[in-house]
């Protein structure tokens, strides 16, 4: 057993997560790989600094703020993923389940969690859907979900419902434990291979799969220059290509042109939460790359 209270964030992960570590970051749909990288690059900033001498407050708190996000997206990638196999392939009851689930209401990160536990994963070991593999991410009393309903503890308790501490060095006996704790559970996903016969996928380059923690940022450096040239669309329809037929995954999931003042990148776009109701009903749209928010209409998709 490691006594982490005297070793570094990178140093356990090294020790001990190593080799799945890097099969995550170079195999999984590059929303997950992309956001588990930088976790760890911040990690290895963080260690740095800290052999250095320095001040710790500014790459502490991106590093609290990354897990987070990890944890978010490894929620809400594969429950998106699932929900569409559903509202495809579901019976009419699942479909109404999940609809009303997604759309009902204003979606927080716990909100996330229940939804992809209580009502997604239940409702794929009924109907032989192909998507079934992915709730090992979400089903209730799984390693992967507690360590995720951890994260989401913390979240609540020391920056979602609070102000930001004076001294941010406190996180660390915190975040060290939580990435531990979700290093080991991804590390039994990956001996799983939830992702063995997925191909996360643009309609319109079907051999160029979106998989590794680089294709996302190669695509949207391409997509970029390309716009400023003049002759990009605003959405290009992704696709999960699994043992069956693809699984189209507009609206959930697709490729979009970010709104943000001098951005313009072609970036993946995750189903986030309803942002309004009745006539003024809109969507609102979470960037995993750069982190820049978008919504959209009903009207729009």
């Amino acid at each position: 057993n490691l006594n982490l209270k005297q070793m570094t964030i990178s140093e356990v992960e090294s020790d001990r997560f190593g080799r799945w570590i890097k099969a995550i970051e170079r195999d999984w749909p590059s929303p997950v790989a992309h956001e588990y990288a930088r976790f760890h690059r911040l990690a290895r900033e963080h260690d740095a600094v800290v052999a250095q001498g320095g001040r710790l407050d500014g790459v502490t708190v991106s590093l609290v703020w990354q897990l987070v996000n990890l944890a978010e997206v490894l929620v809400k990638f594969p429950t998106l993923l699932m929900a569409q196999d559903l509202l495809k392939h579901g019976t009419p009851g699942d479909a109404s389940a999940v609809r009303a689930a997604l759309f009902g209401r204003k979606l927080m990160f716990g909100s996330w969690i229940e939804l992809a536990r209580d009502v997604v994963s239940p409702r794929m070991s009924d109907g032989g859907l192909q998507t079934s593999p992915l709730s090992v991410f979400v089903k209730k009393r799984s390693a992967s979900l507690r360590a995720l309903e951890a994260i989401n503890a913390f979240r609540n308790a020391s920056i979602g419902h609070g102000s930001l501490r004076l001294d941010v060095s406190e996180f660390e006996r915190e975040v060290l434990p939580l990435a531990t704790r979700l290093n080991e559970a991804l590390g039994q996903t990956e001996a799983e291979s939830p992702w063995s016969g997925f191909t996360f996928r643009a309609v319109d380059a079907p051999d160029l799969p979106l998989h590794g923690w680089k294709a996302l940022r190669e695509r949207a450096h391409l997509q970029r220059l390309n716009f400023n040239a003049g002759d990009q669309p605003d959405r290009v329809d992704l696709e999960l290509a699994g043992p069956d037929d693809p699984l189209p995954l507009t609206p959930l999931i697709a490729l979009r042109r970010c709104q943000e003042a001098g951005c313009g990148h072609l970036d993946v776009f995750l189903f986030d939460s309803p942002s309004g109701f009745g006539r003024s009903r809109s969507f609102s749209l979470l960037d995993h790359l750069f982190g820049h928010p978008h919504s959209t209409t009903t009207d729009a998709d």
